[in-house]
């Protein structure tokens, strides 16, 4: 089969003819034909030579690991739940197994104490950047049929999932406050997030921003490009307000908007992430889930004023990685209803559909108005 690679002697990515056939080896496996998978920044970055780790004994590692696909044949055990013909996602992180970590034990890789874990595409397994897979049931989830037009964006929705929920779980702290209607005592995991900051409209900010308002939350994005561009145009398509920091800086926008409760930071920038702590109301949270690499570069940061700030404000940063499968079937639930709401908006999320063929300029370079492009992978 073909596969798009990074060949770990050069450093640089390549698409190989020989990368073997995959067959079922256990009863509860799935053989998975893939049809999408999406491009992220982490997989540039592992281009770029940012990590990317090979399965022990290759020689190269099979990138990807936003994957969209269709099951072509199912194990004894798996026939019961799967049939062939099935759209499927499959989750990114494996567990460490080890004994002395209780998180990966529960099904809860995401928060694994050992760091010992795998991850497809990214560390020690093959990614999905191929025609074929197999994979545990374990490690797969079934898509309805309407989902087919935006699967493949489920994994980078679970990443904004996880971070908000987590937030969302901080934020009941507060849940001494009384004086709330029924309706919003009926809506208690969201009544302490009313107002939320977005930094970044890149496919993590656009999903995150989604996410959002589809749970009643005043929604508002900040990035660099104009706000009359695509990812301003999309982002106001859906109910949510846009900002240009280059216009608005971050730290003005709350005297426009009120106290931020939530700030998601979707920017993988280091100077623009804590400098978000500006804007964050009382009692708020900032969570980060970008991944620093070459961009942006270190800072220097005003630590006493922030201390005192987050001390005396009751603030809370938090940082947030990965996703288990809990976050992939709540992301399967709100993808459905996304679509819904907004199918023409969530469609436009995907701006690119790429032929493996340009697998070199698509991974080493971005389109200014790029949200989310995916690799169109072939049967054969």
């Amino acid at each position: 089969m073909r596969a798009i690679a990074l060949d770990k002697p050069s450093g640089k990515p390549t698409l190989r003819t020989d990368v073997p056939e995959p067959a079922i080896q256990a009863p509860d496996e799935l053989r998975i034909r893939v049809l999408e998978v999406g491009i992220c920044g982490t997989d540039r970055a592992i281009v770029r030579g940012e990590g990317g780790v090979p399965p022990s004994g290759s020689d190269y590692l099979v990138l990807g690991h936003e994957m969209l696909g269709q099951v072509v044949e199912t194990g004894s055990e798996a026939s019961s739940d799967y049939k062939a013909g099935d759209l499927v996602v499959c989750t990114v992180r494996r567990p460490c197994r080890l004994p002395e970590c209780p998180t990966c034990a529960h099904g809860e890789s995401d928060l694994c104490y050992t760091g010992k874990y795998s991850e497809r595409g990214i560390v020690g397994a093959h990614g999905y950047m191929t025609s074929r897979i197999v994979e545990s049931t374990d490690f797969a989830v079934k898509l309805p049929p309407e989902l087919r037009p935006y699967g493949v964006l489920i994994e980078p929705t679970t990443v904004v999932e996880k971070a908000i929920l987590e937030s969302v779980l901080i934020q009941n702290r507060l849940d001494w406050v009384r004086n709330l209607t029924d309706d919003q005592e009926a809506n208690r995991d969201w009544r302490f997030v009313k107002r939320a900051l977005v930094a970044g409209a890149g496919p993590i900010g656009i999903m995150a921003a989604f996410v959002l308002l589809l749970h009643g939350v005043e929604t508002h994005v900040s990035d660099i490009r104009p706000r009359d561009g695509y990812k301003g145009r999309l982002v106001e398509s859906i109910g949510a307000t846009y900002w240009n920091v280059m216009e608005t800086p971050v730290e003005d926008i709350p005297s426009s908007t009120g106290s931020i409760d939530l700030i998601v930071e979707a920017t993988g920038v280091a100077p623009v992430a804590w400098q978000l702590l500006s804007a964050l109301g009382v009692n708020g949270v900032l969570v980060f889930t970008g991944v620093p690499g070459d961009r942006g570069g270190e800072l220097e940061l005003e630590g006493g004023h922030l201390m005192r700030q987050m001390v005396l404000w009751n603030q809370v940063v938090l940082g947030s990685v990965n996703a288990n499968r809990s976050y992939f079937l709540q992301a399967v639930k709100d993808l459905s209803e996304m679509g819904r709401r907004w199918p023409q908006q969530l469609a436009s999320v995907i701006t690119a559909h790429v032929p493996i063929e340009n697998y070199e300029t698509a991974l080493t370079s971005q389109p200014a108005d790029e949200v989310k492009a995916v690799f169109d992978i072939p049967e054969n």
